[in-house]
């Protein structure tokens, strides 16, 4: 198990990402990373842009339809 730390930066909080775990994400100072919400907590990956695109659609989706999503989880 590896820890972060998070501190100050100015109005903000940062993450400081030891580079063992930047080079296993694929990651280097300056990318973007995508924060997912996930069943298991938060889960940070490098900024896919495709993947980003697909969230967006799969988010508008399940906006517009969650009453029929509703009913199949029940099913």
């Amino acid at each position: 198990m590896m820890t972060v730390k998070l501190t100050d930066v100015g109005d903000s909080i940062g993450l400081i990402i030891p580079e063992e775990i930047l080079e296993k994400m694929g990651a280097k100072k300056g990318d973007t990373l995508m924060v997912l919400e996930t069943k298991s907590g938060i889960e940070l990956r490098t900024f896919e842009p495709a993947f980003a695109k697909q969230m967006e659609i799969a988010e508008k989706v399940m906006e517009k339809e969650r009453q029929v999503l509703r009913r199949l989880a029940r099913s």
